[in-house]
């Protein structure tokens, strides 16, 4: 790099933070050279401090001539041009941008033809998490049914008793109410690992997040109890979990029991 360029490179780096490349920022400078006016920059947001930080280092490379209202020289700006054209041949690649994960729905019955493809059912995404879990499911909810404990079972014994699945549930209230979970949970621990927590939070908050989390990779959470209600009748709309997700969730649901916000279920439960 010549002397001559160097003292533009703290101007041009500037740019590049302001526009996100070194391509980009190129672009605004030819901008400023057809608008003849720093001020050009304001419709990209440059505004404020930033404008202010743009303008002390234009005057500072000799891009702005001398005196309170000077104006833009031209033959600093075309090297400023160059010079961040040079340095748009360094950027990386573009990313592609992330593909976003289409929502998943329950209806009721008679809106049932309304979910058609590409749309994905929401119960069939819950029971496909369990189905492909390979080393442990995280499943919670504050309310069950017997029928929507019945849809998890056909999938869930088979987890565990096949593949060997840890299944760790969270639930709100230990009452009679959750007595179909009770049952699932027992059915679940005669296979294989099995873990019960209820939420032991203070009131009058509850344990109101429904989801299944399979191998920290993927899962579903949504607005759906896993309840035949909410898999089956209600307008329900949920989304499934990437790997930064369904991990962050599993986290989070540890540090609670951790610092006493679950409560294990132990002793002649019949799991652990």
């Amino acid at each position: 790099m010549t002397d001559e360029l160097r003292p533009l490179v703290p101007l041009a780096q500037l740019l590049e933070r302001l526009a996100g490349s070194y391509a980009a920022a190129a672009e605004w400078t030819r901008e400023i050279a057809k608008a003849d006016t720093l001020d050009a920059l304001r419709v990209h947001g440059v505004a404020d401090d930033h404008a202010t930080a743009v303008r002390q280092l234009a005057a500072e490379c000799g891009l702005l001539g001398s005196g309170r209202h000077a104006g833009l020289v031209p033959a600093r700006l075309s090297q400023l041009q160059v010079l961040l054209d040079v340095l748009g041949g360094l950027d990386p690649p573009s990313a592609a941008p992330p593909s976003e994960r289409p929502l998943v729905f329950t209806t009721p019955r008679a809106a049932a033809h309304l979910v058609a493809p590409p749309v994905r059912r929401l119960d069939l995404l819950v029971q496909d998490v369990i189905a492909g879990a390979n080393s442990e499911l995280h499943i919670g909810g504050p309310f069950w049914n017997r029928h929507g404990c019945d849809l998890l079972r056909e999938v869930l014994l088979p987890a565990v008793a096949e593949r060997q699945v840890a299944v760790h549930f969270y639930a709100h209230d230990p009452s009679s109410r959750a007595q179909p979970l009770n049952d699932l949970v027992k059915d679940c621990a005669d296979y294989g690992r099995t873990s019960l927590y209820w939420w032991t939070g203070a009131n009058p908050g509850i344990m109101h997040a429904k989801f299944v989390v399979a191998d920290r990779a993927t899962g579903y959470f949504g607005s759906a109890n896993l309840s035949s209600l909410g898999l089956q009748e209600h307008f329900e709309i949920g989304m499934e979990l990437g790997s930064t997700q369904a991990s962050s969730l599993v986290d989070l649901c540890t540090r609670l029991r951790q610092e006493g916000f679950f409560a294990q279920v132990t002793g002649s439960t019949g799991y652990s």
